[in-house]
């Protein structure tokens, strides 16, 4: 899905940026009028929103520093990603005396030749800012005068980037596979289409690999557009599988025994502390579940 950027500040009567009790989708604060804008917050809900095709606000309302701690439906992460929202603090997360923190909403990535991040682009607003709305780039590690960056709140719908494809002298290069490869996860780490490294060795459906094949890698000089998956992984490391469960902490009731060597999608690192240990928010089978990081592998 390819994310249509918005190059001017939001028309008047635009529903993404109105309050739900004047008739439009925002639910964070008003601030002229029944419109919540100027203000990060309204701004990076009602962006979110528009752009990832959704009506029914449940993003969080409260400052911007807190938006990360009270995020309870979409992924979380330090990568950026298109259509993602990025997150600042200002002192102390949740005492807004020493500030609310800044939100924005990233609306391009760009890459380098080698394929590592040059910069971001967000479009972005602030409280009752003369500005209203402005479009800013920022560079790794996306610094904030004044502020501290807590990571990025991704979107539901993964959006098409364009990374520059790593160039060679030569029109092939070698890769030895190791355990736990896959051809999608060597695609991904030599930034070169999968289908591409099967059709160069002759492999079909179902595509195995074994540990110790020496694979022919095409290199390619152009840029491609790509969906990228900058999705963060745990992999379960005990012999007789980790318990999960539906809270932080041992007084919440078993819900199921993830197996040794299972990948999960990792929705939030150290998401709570109990009973002696971090918890990692993971997601198992396409539930939203917690368990001890002891056993943990971050991929």
């Amino acid at each position: 899905m390819k994310l249509v950027e918005r190059t001017s500040r939001p028309v008047s009567d635009n529903k993404y940026y109105i309050h739900t009790s004047a008739g439009g989708y925002n639910k964070c604060i008003k601030v002229e009028g029944n419109s919540v804008l100027p203000n990060c917050v309204g701004y990076a809900g009602g962006r979110a929103m528009e752009a990832w095709g959704l009506t029914n606000y449940d993003l969080p309302t409260c400052n911007a520093e807190s938006w990360i701690v009270n995020n309870t439906k979409y992924a979380e992460g330090t990568v950026p990603k298109t259509g993602a929202i990025i997150v600042w603090a200002k002192g102390k997360v949740g005492v807004a005396a020493d500030g609310a923190g800044h939100v924005a909403f990233v609306e391009k990535v760009n890459y380098n030749s080698d394929g590592s991040i040059k910069s971001i682009e967000t479009s972005e607003s602030g409280y009752k800012s003369s500005a209203y709305w402005w479009r800013k780039t920022y560079k790794p590690p996306y610094s904030l005068s004044g502020y501290t960056l807590q990571g990025f709140i991704y979107p539901p719908v993964e959006f098409e980037e364009t990374i520059p494809a790593a160039s060679s002298s030569t029109s092939t290069s070698t890769y030895t596979v190791v355990k736990g490869d896959t051809l999608s996860g060597i695609g991904k780490k030599l930034n070169v289409a999968w289908k591409d490294i099967a059709s160069a060795n002759n492999i079909k459906s179902p595509y195995i690999i074994k540990v110790g094949q020496v694979l022919t890698i095409p290199n390619s000089s152009s840029s491609s557009t790509t969906k990228v998956d900058t999705t963060a992984y745990i992999k379960i490391n005990a012999n007789g599988g980790v318990w999960c469960r539906k809270g932080i902490g041992f007084g919440y009731a078993k819900y199921k025994c993830i197996p040794n060597g299972t990948k999960c999608e990792l929705l939030k690192k150290n998401a709570g502390t109990k009973n002696g240990y971090s918890w990692d928010k993971v997601k198992y089978n396409g539930v939203t579940v917690y368990l001890p990081n002891k056993w943990n592998i971050y991929m």
